[in-house]
Parts: C-alpha cells; structure tokens; sequence
C-alpha cells in the first residue's frame, strides 16, 4: 500500500491516477503545440489562397494528440520507471527521486517529448504568427484583400484567446518542470515545501484552465472565424 497525506491508496490506484494525470496533463501540453502550429500553417495558406481541408482532418489531428500523449505516459507502466507517491503528501506521479539509470533516462524521455520539443513548437509558431500578422497589417490595404478580410477583430480576439493558453502553459508547466528538474538532479531543499505544494497543485490544476479560457474567450463569431475557407 502506498500512504499519501492522511488517505491510502492500494498501488495499482496509484498507479493509474499517476497515469491519468500525466496523460491529461500532457496532452494539454500538445493541445497547445497543434493549436499554435495549425494557427501559424492557416496563417501562412491563406496567403497562398489554397482550399481547406476535409473536417476528418481534424478527428485525425485530435487523435494523434492523445495517442503521442499516451506513448509518452505509458512506459512506467510496463516497467519503465513508475508512478508513485510525489513526495510532500502530494497524490501520485513519476517517481522523480530515483536515482536508477533507466528511471532518470524515462525522465529525459518524458522532457524532451512531453515539454520541450512541444514548447519549441509553440514558440516557433507564435514567432511566426506575430510576424505574418504585422506583415499582413502592413499589406492589407494594398496588395493581399483577401488576406485584409481575415485580419478582422473575431481573427484578433482568436489570437488573444491563444495567447492565453499560451501564458497558462508557461505560468503553469514551465515553473513544474523546473521543479521536477531539480528534484532529479537532488536539490529538493532549494524551494520550501509550501512553495513545492502550490507548483505541484498549480501543474495539475492546469488540466482545467484550457476549457475555462476558452468558455471565457470563445463566442459564436470566433468559433466561425476557424471556419474561414482558404486554411491548407
């Protein structure tokens, strides 16, 4: 039996709420990813004026996301390091004290999939967003109309929304990752153990952020905004 706080939960309980999370959690993080990338690539096929995709486009791309999530999640359970009590009577996630070689390189594995190369995604493409977007202000005018009716304030309020999500993941992950980070490298006792509770609580927390933005941000028009034809 595994012992967290004041509760007990058996192994395999423990087990999968750990995976639940870190699935969830992650796929959020390549939620993100997509969204940036396909706003950047509608952005730049419009100003080809080439025709949208089929909507079973969109099916596949959701898919995707949650079956990479769960290749990136999955290995602790079939051995590959292991989902455990977090440390601080936090509730379970991968064990980021064990010192085993094949315990810190799953960790490795877990960054690098899980938040770094989506993380550079989302930068590359809000980059690119910003930059097409003062460009396609610079032309509207003149030389691309059909580019100056999708620079409209339903398309800005889409990239505020964006641009929300985009703070989230940054105020939330980022700072957990860190966290996870020093605790694998064995510098536990450089942050106290309130301040590790609310990242930990702040990480997890975040699952939900992403629907409240998008409820708060999202109206009818905006939704119509993604139908715009012209995307690749």
């Amino acid at each position: 039996m595994v012992q967290s706080a004041k509760c007990v939960l058996s192994e395999h309980l423990c087990t999968m709420y750990g995976f639940v999370i870190a699935w969830s959690g992650i796929g959020c993080i390549f939620s993100i990813a997509v969204i940036s990338y396909e706003w950047y690539r509608k952005l730049i096929c419009l100003s080809r004026s080439r025709n949208s995709r089929a909507n079973w486009h969109i099916v596949v791309r959701l898919g995707s996301i949650w079956f990479a999530s769960f290749v990136v999640t999955c290995p602790p359970l079939f051995g590959w390091n292991r989902y455990t009590v977090e440390g601080y009577a936090m509730p379970c996630s991968v064990d980021w004290e064990s010192t085993l070689l094949t315990d810190r390189l799953y960790v490795a594995y877990m960054f690098t999939l899980g938040l770094f190369i989506p993380l550079a995604v989302v930068l590359f493409s809000y980059g690119n967003i910003i930059r097409i977007m003062r460009t396609i202000a610079d032309r509207r005018a003149t030389s691309c109309p059909h580019m100056a009716a999708f620079v409209s304030r339903h398309h800005i309020r889409m990239m505020q929304m964006l641009f929300a999500m985009l703070l989230a993941f940054c105020v939330t992950w980022i700072p957990y990752g860190i966290h996870c980070l020093i605790i694998v490298f064995g510098h536990k006792k450089i942050l106290s153990e309130d301040g590790a509770i609310f990242i930990m609580m702040l990480a997890k927390a975040s699952i939900g952020t992403y629907p409240v933005i998008y409820a708060c941000m999202n109206n009818e028009n905006a939704f119509k905004a993604w139908s715009i034809r012209g995307g690749c």
